[in-house]
Parts: C-alpha cells; sequence; structure tokens
C-alpha cells in the first residue's frame, strides 16, 4: 500500500507557509542547505512511498552535517503525517497561522 506525507505544522510551532500541504518533493543542498521543498495542496499529486517505512526513511534522509557536527535533516524541520492518499489528514491541531494549538 503507498503513503504520501503531508505537513502538519513546523516543528517549532511557528508559522508555517508549507503547513496544510502534501510533500512533492525534496532535494538536498539550495540556500543554507536547507534543502529544495515543493509541496501541493491536491494528495494525488503527492509523492507516493511504498510503506511507511520507506516515508520515514525519506523524512529523516541527511544532508551533510550541521555546524556542532550533527546530521543535518532539513525535514525534521516539519511535523509531518505518514497516511494512505485518501485518509483525511490531521488538521485540527493548528490555528488559522498554521501553528500547532
Amino acid at each position: 500500500m503507498t503513503h504520501i506525507m503531508f505537513i502538519v505544522s513546523s516543528a517549532s510551532g511557528r508559522p508555517c507557509a508549507q503547513a496544510g500541504r502534501y510533500l512533492l518533493s525534496w532535494k538536498p543542498g539550495g540556500p543554507r542547505r536547507q534543502g529544495i521543498l515543493q509541496t501541493t495542496a491536491d494528495p494525488l499529486k503527492a509523492k507516493r512511498f511504498a510503506g511507511q517505512g520507506a516515508a520515514f526513511a525519506f523524512y529523516m534522509q541527511v544532508d551533510g552535517l550541521r555546524p556542532d557536527g550533527q546530521p543535518n535533516r532539513p525535514l525534521t524541520a516539519f511535523t509531518m503525517q505518514v497516511m494512505e492518499p485518501d485518509a483525511e489528514p490531521i488538521t485540527d491541531v493548528l490555528d488559522g497561522q498554521g501553528r500547532l494549538m
């Protein structure tokens, strides 16, 4: 069964333009080594994963090291829900600004 990833919020709880959208693609690199993230409002266009484990492995990808020597995992800047494409995403945990309540 395939799974997709829904961006619930930023991990810090601050406002997040990507909250409420689905992961379309992510590539390492980009400005400040945060990677290049693309999202979509359409779950049918979201990146597909073979299962929850594959989605989690993608989420935990390392893009070099941070200044403190720890692995840089840019996608962990977001709280994400791994879900089946036809499932309802978690939305009742956000305020109108895309922050966790």
